[in-house]
């Protein structure tokens, strides 16, 4: 269950447990398989081989559903909302956001060229026209001075490892990505924010449909893709502040599928006009996706992601980058930095994310 901790009161709650020394059972309603269950303790703990069931056993009770509805009958129903509960972190957070919206207005600039009008009577000498101090006495039109520094349309995509080990870093990655989100669109950047996941465990349909194939030889991808718009190019921050808290709906998060999610963000990226293209991957883990996993070569989802980045940071103008909440994710990425979110993200943390993803680096193509 996902329970906002101030949503119940603690008077409240003691007023009608104390008298019977009894309890009331706090939940969603809403129950989970034990296939999913046990999907869910694999991705989280990394564990790549195969989950095998016993089923000489028997089944046991279909559902152990969590009964809440003696919850209802004392009137109480959750009265904050993902999104309220994730403004309050924010709030409560004390993140400064007019300095990095500066930091993000000062990263626009980094890759303008500085203009200069020339042939001015005043200003600093040009010394493209210092001869002229020699050939032409008394010429005066020979300095120059800067023009306003143009800015760089600059286009970020956020893409975001939904699968289940990320759970336990929802909370304060939404917080991370609403704060950007918020400054971009005031910084005058254009940012996208993507995510990736499966929309089943252990294969589902996918996998199913390769049974009823006869189980070829090197499948690939055995997994039903779910690729997700948390918020796009074009949407305002107001219209997309609903579907970002999106991201603490813990029942998205289930298996990854790393390659195809970033070649489908490169493509966003390429389609959206910019002058600068930047990509940003945040993960915790290596590629994990159970059914393409078990029945293909050894390695063939790290293989997969690797050419994908390789290929992305090789033949398109997109500055690939990634961070590794708790891993170095280097293997896969040529620019990249660890994280370490264990005691939330702090406004210290925040501008060090920033000043790493603001720096200024090597330019490349456009």
């Amino acid at each position: 269950a996902s329970l906002y901790v101030h949503n119940l009161d603690q008077t409240i709650y003691l007023e009608n447990t104390e008298p019977m020394l009894s309890h009331i059972n706090v939940g969603t309603g809403q129950d989970c398989t034990v296939s999913e269950l046990a999907q869910t303790i694999a991705s989280v703990i990394g564990y790549r081989g195969e989950i095998e069931w016993d089923v000489s056993k028997p089944d046991g009770a279909p559902r152990k559903l969590m009964d809440v509805s003696r919850l209802e009958r004392l009137g109480w129903r959750s009265s904050v909302s993902l999104r309220e509960g994730m403004d309050e972190a924010l709030k409560s957070g004390q993140f400064h956001l007019p300095r990095l919206i500066r930091r993000l207005r000062q990263w626009q600039l980094i890759l303008a060229l500085p203009s200069w009008e020339s042939a001015r009577p005043e200003g600093l000498l040009d010394l493209r026209l210092a001869h002229k101090l020699v050939t032409e006495v008394g010429q005066k039109d020979l300095f120059q001075h800067p023009c306003q520094l143009p800015t760089v349309e600059t286009a970020l995509t956020i893409l975001l490892d939904c699968s289940g080990s990320m759970k336990q870093h929802a909370n304060q990655i939404s917080l991370f990505v609403d704060l950007l989100s918020r400054a971009a669109e005031r910084a005058g950047l254009k940012i996208e924010v993507l995510g990736y996941t499966t929309a089943s465990w252990a294969g589902g349909q996918a996998l199913k449909a390769w049974y009823r194939r006869g189980q070829p030889k090197n499948p690939g991808r055995l997994a039903e893709t779910r690729h997700i718009v948390f918020k796009a190019f074009d949407q305002p921050w107001r219209v997309a502040r609903q579907s970002l808290a999106g991201l603490r709906k813990l029942d998205l998060y289930k298996e990854g599928v790393d390659g195809e999610a970033l070649q489908w963000a490169a493509e966003r990226l390429m389609a959206e006009a910019a002058q600068r293209r930047e990509l940003l991957v945040i993960a915790d883990g290596c590629p994990m996706e159970t059914a393409s996993q078990s029945h293909n070569d050894e390695g063939f989802l790290d293989q997969h992601l690797r050419a994908v980045a390789h290929n992305i940071q090789t033949k398109t103008p997109i500055q690939l980058r990634a961070i590794g909440l708790g891993l170095d994710l280097g293997v896969f990425f040529r620019d990249h930095m660890q994280l370490d979110l264990t005691g939330g993200l702090t406004e210290a943390k925040l501008q060090e994310l920033i000043g790493w993803l603001t720096r200024r680096r090597q330019t490349r193509g456009r």
